[in-house]
């Protein structure tokens, strides 16, 4: 009795103990922090200032419900009372809740925001409660699964270019090695299969590598790697096997996954040569030869069409019906840019301004004389009396906000490709005939008209540069939908 009454007290003791706080880890680079976190909160609420203080951001007093933060000379208010967040000239909704005097966020709020802010991509890990972000030198891995017709794919995506890295077979057992002793791998996009049981990272070995290890099911017979390119740093593996002939899902699930359907458009083509470089180079090639290459970093994750696939002319209705009829969820037009002016540089992305109008041109480009912008009733550079073909309908105005998004997202990656500057994103008030029925940009990559430029743009890195940047961006999009399709239940109490 004695015995018992001691593991009862102990008990009842043990039951009135405060609790410990739950905590999440951040890490800063390599470096960990502990975030508190509200226990049992769904979506996972964490302490703001935590937060700020684990990405060495000072904290400031909230000042009659609004709190302002500087952040890579970006400016971001919190406005408390209205639960909302501002920055870059948009307002988002910014659930709060308070604990014991403090701010607790949901951390997919924070994720999205300081993503953008920061300028890298904030993983975070569900299950372990982790939060990685990447410093500018740390090498971050994705990872993903897919099955493509009879066969699954493994896809490793790398931050930047690293050494090749090896992969081997062993056994049940597929291993890839990287030269680096730690990463931060994102397991976001990886989903067990028929051939892929789980994944394990191994870091810090004595030889000062890394082993990512994938555990294949009994399904799995040939396994392949594709060749790695430098310039589209990520490692592909092909598992062959006994699988099943089930489809990935329904055309209606397919329908709600976020962007699908992706039509590329390299803008001109056949007699159209578009804009022709100081040296002789032609627009047509350029535009076509950057669609392809955009399309093969594409084509393991959407259904990818090119309007077209060789030096062909196409008008303005086929190139807008090959969108429609494929019911795309994204039409990207690509071009190069040229004025009078040889000085003037630079990226910018376009989506369409509603109302207004426009008069149809009869010149290829436009710009004033120092390449200072548009005269806002002209169409952007590259473009001649097939104008109608770049700038769609945009009647349905829900196409508008997604069209920025995207037109933003692609201007970000662009700008930080070495030696282009940002033009920005620009939006113009005209008027068209037809029109694709999704969201859809039109990118001018760069001035071919510019002797420098030119010369970039010859170079088979730097078109792979333009294509990684814009697919990093367009995967950017996509994930966005994704997380604005949640049903509102899977949101959590936005108290």
């Amino acid at each position: 009795m004695k015995g018992f009454s001691i593991i009862s007290l102990f008990f009842f003791f043990s039951i009135l103990a405060p609790a410990q706080d739950e905590l999440l880890q951040l890490y800063y680079g390599q470096e960990p922090h502990d975030v508190r976190v509200i226990p049992w909160s769904r979506p996972l609420s964490i302490h703001l200032n935590d937060f700020l203080r684990g990405l060495t951001i000072t904290p400031v007093p909230e000042v009659e419900n609004l709190i302002t933060l500087e952040i890579n000379r970006r400016e971001l208010v919190i406005d408390t009372k209205r639960k909302v967040a501002r920055y870059s000239l948009k307002e988002v909704s910014f659930p709060i809740r308070r604990k014991d005097g403090a701010l607790y966020v949901r951390v997919g709020n924070l994720v999205e925001i300081f993503s953008y802010l920061l300028g890298r991509d904030i993983v975070y890990e569900a299950t372990s409660k982790t939060l990685y972000v990447p410093r500018t030198k740390d090498l971050v891995v994705r990872t993903r699964t897919r099955r493509i017709e009879d066969h699954f794919r493994i896809i490793l995506d790398y931050s930047h270019a690293v050494e090749k890295p090896l992969s081997r077979r062993s056994g049940k057992k597929l291993i890839v090695t990287l030269k680096t002793p730690n990463i931060i791998l994102d397991r976001s996009g990886f989903e067990a299969n028929e051939a892929v049981a789980g994944i394990n990272l191994f870091q810090g070995l004595p030889n000062g590598t890394t082993e990512i290890v994938f555990d294949l099911t009994d399904r799995v017979g040939k396994s392949t790697v594709e060749r790695y390119n430098p310039n589209n740093p990520r490692t592909v593996l092909k598992l062959d096997g006994a699988f099943s002939t089930e489809e990935d899902g329904s055309e209606e699930e397919l329908e709600g996954a976020g962007v699908r359907r992706i039509v590329i458009d390299p803008g001109h083509g056949g007699r159209d040569r578009g804009a022709v470089g100081p040296t002789g180079l032609q627009e047509k090639e350029v535009t076509l030869d950057l669609a392809m290459k955009l399309k093969d970093r594409l084509k393991d994750d959407f259904d990818v069409t090119l309007t077209r696939r060789d030096d062909s002319s196409l008008s303005l209705k086929a190139r807008t019906g090959i969108a429609n009829h494929h019911k795309a969820d994204l039409f990207i037009s690509i071009h190069v840019n040229a004025i009078p002016s040889q000085n003037a540089t630079g990226s910018e992305t376009y989506y369409l301004a509603q109302g207004g109008g426009s008069k149809n041109m009869d010149t290829a480009h436009y710009g004033d004389a120092d390449g200072g912008g548009p005269n806002p009733s002209e169409a952007p550079g590259g473009l001649d009396d097939d104008l109608s073909l770049m700038l769609w309908d945009m009647a349905q105005s829900k196409h508008t906000e997604d069209s920025f998004r995207v037109a933003r997202y692609i201007q970000e990656s662009l700008n930080h490709l070495s030696g282009i500057k940002s033009r920005g994103v620009k939006q113009l008030p005209l008027k068209v005939l037809r029109g694709a029925r999704m969201p859809a940009v039109l990118i001018e990559v760069a001035f071919i008209s510019n002797k420098f430029e030119e010369k970039k743009l010859k170079t088979v890195k730097f078109r792979e540069q333009v294509a990684t940047s814009v697919a990093a961006a367009i995967r950017r999009y996509h994930e966005d939908v994704k997380l604005r399709e949640k049903p509102a239940d899977l949101l959590g109490d936005p108290r």
